[in-house]
């Protein structure tokens, strides 16, 4: 079955072919209207007390061994550790691409 959705992007009266080096989107993405961030941070500057009682939530949590509660504190106060990402290797140690070429140039005897 069909749905409207389905119609309207099947009509070939709504393709657009753009030309080379254009865009499709020439305004760019629009601003954001609202902000979860934001919200929180004028929240936070129109009552600082509660500042002070989320950290003392976040670290008392921590100290009751709460993983989520110590791994929020410990990433804000000494910042995120940096996130190594295995898209490569499927896990296997990977080698030396120097070193690869090295030992083919010595098999070789050059």
């Amino acid at each position: 079955m069909e749905t409207v959705k389905d119609q309207r992007w099947n009509k070939e009266d709504n393709l657009v072919l753009w030309q080379k080096g254009q865009s499709g989107n020439p305004k760019g993405r629009p601003p954001n209207e609202y902000s979860l961030t934001i919200a929180a941070q004028e929240y936070l500057k129109a009552n600082p007390e509660e500042r002070s009682a989320i950290v003392k939530r976040v670290a008392d949590d921590a100290k009751k061994g709460i993983p989520y509660a110590a791994k929020l504190f410990w990433s804000y106060m000494d910042g995120q550790p940096p996130q190594t990402i295995d898209h490569l290797s499927g896990g296997e140690k990977v080698i030396n691409e120097n070193a690869i070429v090295q030992a083919i140039l010595t098999a070789l005897g050059k």
